[in-house]
Formats: structure tokens, C-alpha cells, sequence
């Protein structure tokens, strides 16, 4: 509950444009930056964070986002609502749309990474 409630929180902040709202996002390089922090500090640490990262991981998993698990679910309960399947066509260019965007967005906060290291 903390988890989505917080990412809510972030979420909210980024479209009123809190500062800082979105400073919390770290893509791939920032993670390894944050691990070997963490890893200095003991095994246990390490291990702590690499939980916190899985379940923030399923909660994102699990949101109705296309190209994932909960956009899927989406999908499928669309589906049982019209009572008729949504045209494959239309659901592979929903996902093909929502990877993509996914795709910017890693990418995006690893040139923000960069930028904060250098």
C-alpha cells in the first residue's frame, strides 16, 4: 500500500509541478549508483534494497500500462465488460505504443544519470 501510495504522490507532484517531484526516478545507471552506496554499508543493506526495488517492480508491473502486465489486464477486462475480444490489431499497436513509450522514458532517465554524474 506505501508503495502505490507514494508513487501517487509522485505522480501527483509531477503534473503540478512540485519541485523535486520527479527527482526519485533513477533508471538503470542511477540504480547501480544507489547499489554501491548501499553496498558499503553491508550485505544486509544490499539485500534490503534489492527487495524494495522487486516490489516497487511489481507495482509498476501491475499498473494499467500498456506493453505491461497490468495493461494486459486492462485488456482482458475490457473485454469482459463489451463481451466481445478487443481486435488484435488495435491491442498490438496499444502495447507496440506503450513499449515504446517506456523505451523514451529509461531512456531518458539514463541521459538524466549521466547528466548527474558527470
Amino acid at each position: 500500500g506505501f508503495i502505490f501510495a507514494s508513487l501517487g504522490e509522485v505522480i501527483v507532484g509531477l503534473f503540478r509541478g512540485a519541485p523535486g517531484a520527479g527527482e526519485s526516478f533513477v533508471g538503470p545507471v542511477g540504480i547501480f549508483g544507489v547499489a554501491s552506496e548501499v553496498a558499503r554499508f553491508g550485505g544486509i543493506y544490499l539485500l534490503e534494497l534489492i527487495a524494495l526495488i522487486s516490489l516497487n517492480l511489481a507495482a509498476l508491473n501491475i499498473l494499467p500500462i500498456p506493453a505491461l502486465d497490468g495493461g494486459r489486464l486492462l485488456f482482458i477486462a475490457i473485454e469482459k465488460i463489451k463481451g466481445s475480444p478487443v481486435r488484435a490489431q488495435r491491442e498490438s499497436m496499444t502495447h507496440a505504443v506503450g513499449f515504446a513509450l517506456l523505451l523514451v522514458l529509461m531512456l531518458v532517465l539514463t541521459v538524466r544519470d549521466v547528466v548527474r554524474l558527470l
